[in-house]
């Protein structure tokens, strides 16, 4: 499915509405593994035609030089060798690139496969000669010019990289390393988090901006089952026909976290979404299930919510008038959209817009978004096949 610009999905199904409530990953080297991936290349980086195909980044943490002879590169389980490295050493502690192009040269220390990768994210494997598989990831679909990559290098954690760095080192990019990736867990665990260099980690629970406010991290979060939490948002009128929920609504967490340098905010604004459950495979068993995590005041400000009555909604005509009636993209909040598997992978990580989408059935307690992407959220489509029954199109 492609999604432009000047488009919108409606997503119909299993959807949580992340507001939030409320041991380090280790950095030891794996060998030569798959490092950083970009599934779309606009305009990060050229190749010697000058053309922007996507591309993958292979490290060298072994502590010794590796002769690629003969390892094969695939994006297919049923053929690990479709395509093979020619005769290329690629030296200890340093980078490989290597274009996903379909167009099968290298020549001129330029490396092309014979494939392509799809946006929507696909497990991509490196292969040793002895029919071994050396190192295999399933990608994310981030959006257009964003990579997902080993963070730090060679590690074992994944994470989106707001800053690419095709041929350099990732750990060069102010970034965060989360103990933990968004996800389901079956037990309690213990989320640690830690900044790229000397800045300050500050963070929200409830899904607000963290800002010079927020708790500065100090100690691992600990984070369980909410099966007692209080309701907090789902007891905010919604609608004219809005009713109390009669028991405690299924609530997961949220961690919004970014750096700050003084007083200043150093970093893009990371997002967690961690479902804590003994049964959560059997809660969403056969369904997959979407996170929004946005600021509340995005929703139920009563000036400038999208979700509430508020300083629109008229007594004299509670059908056609509220808050949730505005259109345009002055009505237009952020936030951010999480698109996990049945079985709790996350497939999609993208910053995005949300309206308010429908006629009369604005006012009705539960709403259907609109979700939208763009360039000034980092991507200007959202590229998964969401409806695979569909004769839809995923960007390459």
């Amino acid at each position: 499915m492609k999604l432009n610009r000047h488009s919108s999905i409606i997503l119909a199904g299993v959807l949580t509405l992340a507001f939030g409530l409320t041991g380090l990953v280790s950095s030891a080297q794996l060998g030569l593994v798959i490092n950083e991936i970009m599934l779309s290349n606009a305009t990060t980086i050229a190749s010697e035609e000058n053309e922007f195909p996507d591309w993958i980044e292979l490290y060298n943490g072994s502590g010794e030089d590796v002769n690629l002879n003969g390892y094969g590169l695939s994006d297919r389980d049923d053929d690990l060798f479709q395509w093979s490295f020619p005769d290329v050493i690629i030296y200890q502690g340093e980078y490989l690139i290597i274009f996903a192009s379909n167009e099968d040269m290298f020549e001129d220390g330029y490396y092309h496969t014979n494939f392509k990768l799809s946006s929507a994210g696909e497990r991509v494997i490196l292969t040793k000669p002895s029919q071994i598989i050396l190192d295999q990831i399933d990608p994310v679909s981030v959006g257009t010019d964003i990579s997902y990559g080993r963070y730090p290098d060679g590690s074992e954690h994944m994470e989106r990289l707001y800053s690419s760095t095709p041929g350099e080192s990732n750990n060069s990019v102010n970034g965060i390393l989360f103990s933990h990736e968004s996800g389901y867990f079956t037990s309690s665990f213990e989320l640690n988090i830690s900044p790229s260099g000397n800045q300050e980690i500050r963070y929200t629970t409830d899904g607000s901006d963290p800002d010079m406010d927020s708790p500065i991290y100090s100690a691992p979060i600990l984070l369980g089952e909410l099966t007692d939490a209080p309701n907090v948002y789902s007891e905010i009128e919604t609608s004219p026909s809005w009713n109390t929920p009669e028991d405690l609504v299924y609530k997961c967490h949220v961690i919004r976290a970014a750096l700050f340098d003084g007083d200043e905010i150093d970093s893009e604004i990371y997002h967690k979404t961690y479902f804590v459950d003994p049964d959560i495979y059997d809660r969403y068993a056969g369904y997959n299930v979407l996170s929004i995590i946005t600021d509340p005041d995005n929703l139920f400000n009563p000036d400038s919510g999208i979700y509430v009555p508020g300083q629109y909604f008229e007594a004299s005509n509670t059908t056609w008038t509220g808050n949730y009636f505005k259109k345009g993209i002055e009505w237009e909040r952020n936030g951010n959209f999480q698109y996990f598997s049945a079985n709790g992978q996350l497939l999609v990580d993208q910053n995005v817009g949300l309206r308010i989408h429908g006629g009369k059935g604005r006012n009705l307690p539960q709403k259907s978004f609109r979700v939208y992407a763009r360039d000034d959220y980092g991507a200007p489509r959202v590229n998964y096949p969401f409806f695979e029954f569909k004769d839809t199109e995923v960007h390459s």
